[in-house]
């Protein structure tokens, strides 16, 4: 009995739908020179890019040795893999090489097909050292892809959180009927 009110207490605690969450630090996996390859096996799965547009850099970086580099060109873009249990919020640090350099992040629910900008995007970034930015999406579909698009200057992103999204149900039911596995009796 002592059991059953401590798992009726943690659920309640902790329960809630909880999703997927993606990492990612690109130290592995990007090309070093500008290539015609458009799919690149990350350590968070399998990416896909713009042809001469997306490789390793060592501007920007946040933690590790090294960053992504989109290319300053015209739909220099990266996206992730799938993700098929809902999406939270982006944060990645973020540099670039004017002061005028900018990253839009991007969203898509239909493979896509159609892209939504992620709340808070676009971002600005300059020169020096990667600041933190965070875009929200906060949706519950089963697919989703999200999408970092280069819309100024080259641009350096590095150490990206794709956090779980989450609904919580912090609330405990009383009077639970007798004989249920919720009904605590002395």
């Amino acid at each position: 009995k002592v059991y059953t009110l401590l798992l009726v207490l943690l659920a309640a605690l902790f329960g809630g739908n909880v999703y997927g969450q993606v990492k990612e630090n690109f130290e592995t996996g990007l090309p070093t020179a500008y290539t015609a390859t458009t799919s690149y096996t990350l350590l968070s799965g399998t990416w896909t890019g713009q042809a001469n547009g997306v490789i390793r850099g060592t501007s920007g970086v946040a933690s590790g040795t090294y960053s992504l580099q989109l290319r300053s060109q015209t739909g220099a873009q990266i996206t992730t893999p799938n993700i098929t249990t809902g999406v939270g919020t982006v944060s990645f640090y973020g540099s670039a090489s004017t002061t005028s350099g900018s990253v839009q992040v991007n969203y898509s629910t239909d493979g896509g097909i159609t892209w939504l900008p992620a709340t808070g995007s676009p971002f600005a970034l300059t020169t020096g050292s990667a600041v933190e930015k965070t875009a929200t999406i906060n949706s519950t579909a089963s697919n989703i892809l999200v999408q970092f698009y280069r819309t100024a200057a080259t641009v350096y992103i590095d150490s990206i959180t794709i956090t779980s999204y989450s609904t919580t149900t912090n609330t405990i039911t009383t009077g639970a009927i007798s004989g249920s596995p919720f009904c605590v009796t002395a």
